[in-house]
């Protein structure tokens, strides 16, 4: 699903916005923010387009573009306090937090016999 945020000079928040984002991903060149939500995939681009996988329909669309244009706004607002000198933080995931992207269908398809089993090949 592709929605638009109303943000006023993204590509200068957006290093701000980043750093509030957990796990985003940002390329300061094209100016373009990518984070996970759950199981979601969400790209902001510089021209404040955001493209999002695994919607469910468009009421929670509305609800991440708006939770996007608060946490922007509040990037903003606190640009004075975020050392853009660190990198972006990175969390660590555990097996179970990869369990939630598995259809847990234990269909086979990747060759083991049930969704667990693949992940405690890992």
């Amino acid at each position: 699903m592709i929605g638009r945020i109303d943000v006023r000079n993204f590509r200068e928040i957006a290093p701000y916005l980043a750093r509030l984002l957990p796990n985003a991903t940002y390329n300061e060149r094209d100016g373009w923010i990518t984070f996970k939500l759950g199981p979601r995939i969400i790209t902001i681009h510089s021209e404040s387009f955001v493209a999002m996988t695994f919607i469910k329909n468009k009421e929670e669309a509305m609800k991440i573009l708006k939770d996007i244009e608060e946490k922007a706004r509040e990037a903003w607002e606190k640009r004075d306090q975020i050392d853009l000198t660190k990198p972006l933080k990175r969390t660590i995931l555990s097996a179970l937090d990869v369990c939630q992207y598995l259809p847990k269908t234990n269909c086979g398809d990747c060759g083991e016999k049930t969704c667990m089993h693949l992940l405690l090949s890992f």
